[in-house]
């Protein structure tokens, strides 16, 4: 299985930022992020339906939830959207 990013939720990982750590811990914590999301929706695949989406499924990392959908093969996760835990919930 593999794990491909969209645009817009590439764009959401790109503009986390943290006042209290710097420029290169940010960037690390960013890139450990995508790593740990990767690595739990290949653990978990399509355990987690999201209620409001058709074909989508959720997975909570850190304080964030991450939106992906399965390809119509069945070979490869898409993420759709990220958004923090106390944004607007509707995923």
């Amino acid at each position: 299985m593999n794990v491909e990013w969209t645009v817009p939720a590439l764009k959401r990982i790109s503009q986390i930022k943290n006042k209290y750590f710097s420029t290169e811990e940010t960037d690390e914590y960013r890139i450990k992020l995508v790593e740990r999301i990767e690595e739990k929706i290949l653990r978990t695949g399509t355990l987690f339906r999201s209620r409001n989406y058709k074909d989508t499924f959720i997975v909570y990392i850190d304080q964030f939830i991450v939106s992906f959908r399965l390809s119509k093969n069945g070979t490869t996760y898409t993420i759709t959207a990220l958004k923090h835990a106390r944004q607007n919930k509707k995923i």
